[in-house]
């Protein structure tokens, strides 16, 4: 392995505000809409701030060992993108949709160096019943409140 001494600038992630998301008024909503899809089109990644979701759990999680974390790993599906993603899954294609171009970006970019866990709203039709994309939580038992 190589390792880089040049030093880099610190990139300028962007916050968004989720409180501003979920019970802002309609302008301070619109605002944090247009930062949300600003930052995704530039960066393709945010800092979410104000989500509810203690730091405390976060890193409960993070730090469980990795054959734990893989009981809900990500299906590697093209629709589903529930679950835990571990370091090297994902590649930013920074909204390219290209087939040949998306193509060349897997064959050339280097993997993302980041663990995740992908959560969201189970419910993605107007039929609460159905549920396509479920969220994939672990048992109480190994991991208490999640």
């Amino acid at each position: 392995m190589t390792v880089s001494t040049q030093t880099v600038e610190p990139a300028n992630i962007p916050v968004v505000d989720f409180n501003l998301l979920s019970s802002g008024t309609p302008q301070e909503r619109n605002a944090a809409l247009k930062q949300l899809d600003d930052a995704f089109q530039t960066f393709a990644f945010i800092y979410l701030s104000n989500h509810s979701i203690p730091q405390e759990m976060s890193k409960r999680f993070f730090d469980l060992p990795h054959h734990v974390k893989q009981l809900i790993a990500h299906p590697g599906s093209a629709t589903d993108h529930r679950g835990f993603a571990e370091v090297g899954l994902g590649l930013v294609s920074q909204g390219i949709w290209d087939a040949e171009k998306v193509e060349n970006i897997r064959n050339t970019a280097k993997p993302e160096q980041k663990e995740i866990l992908e959560i969201g709203n189970p419910y993605t039709t107007n039929d609460p019943t159905a549920n396509p994309y479920p969220n994939r939580l672990l048992p109480e038992d190994i991991f208490p409140g999640f």
